[in-house]
C-alpha cells in the first residue's frame, strides 16, 4: 500500500480536479501492473494498471490509494466494473469517500464485486473524506485504532 501511496504523486497536480490515485495489481507476489490518475482524469488508475497487467491481473489483488469508482461516463466505464470483469481477486482501498463517489451509492463497488462473486471484507480502520476536505485532507487527519 505504501508503494501505491508514493505513485499517486506521479498523478498530481495534472489530475486535477480529479484526485491523484495510484493502483498497483499484484498477482503471486509479483507487480503485473501500475497506474496512476492522468492528466485531466481519464485514465483513472486503475484502467491504466489494467492496461498494463492485462490477462495477468485475473487473480490479482488491487492496492488503490481511493476506493474504485462507480461512477459510468462517456470518458470510460466504472473502475470497479474493469476490475471486477477483468477477473481482480482482492481490492485494498484505505480511502472511501463519505459520498460514495460519484454516483452517491455508498460502497458500490462492494457491491460490484459480491456479485462477481468476489468476497469482501471491510476493515474498521476505514478512513472516509469529504469531497470539501479532500483526500490530502483525510490523509492528514489523526486516526482512531
Amino acid at each position: 500500500m505504501d508503494a501505491a501511496a508514493r505513485l499517486s504523486t506521479r498523478a498530481r497536480p495534472a489530475s486535477h480536479p480529479n484526485p491523484g490515485v495510484a493502483c498497483i495489481l499484484v498477482r503471486d507476489e509479483i507487480v503485473v501492473g501500475r497506474g496512476w490518475t492522468a492528466t485531466g482524469g481519464r485514465p483513472h488508475a486503475e484502467a491504466a494498471a489494467l492496461a498494463q497487467a492485462g490477462d495477468a491481473a485475473r487473480g490479482a489483488t488491487a492496492y488503490v490509494t481511493l476506493e474504485p469508482c462507480a461512477h459510468r461516463s462517456e470518458r470510460g466505464p466504472a473502475c470497479c466494473d474493469l476490475l471486477a470483469h477483468a477477473g481482480v481477486a482482492r481490492v485494498v482501498a484505505p480511502l472511501f469517500s463519505v459520498e460514495g463517489g460519484f454516483d452517491g451509492r455508498l460502497d458500490h463497488w462492494l457491491t460490484v464485486f459480491r456479485d462477481h462473486g468476489r468476497p469482501v471484507r471491510k476493515l474498521p480502520q476505514v478512513v472516509r473524506f469529504s469531497e470539501e476536505e479532500g483526500e490530502e485532507g483525510a490523509r492528514k487527519r489523526p486516526r482512531k485504532g
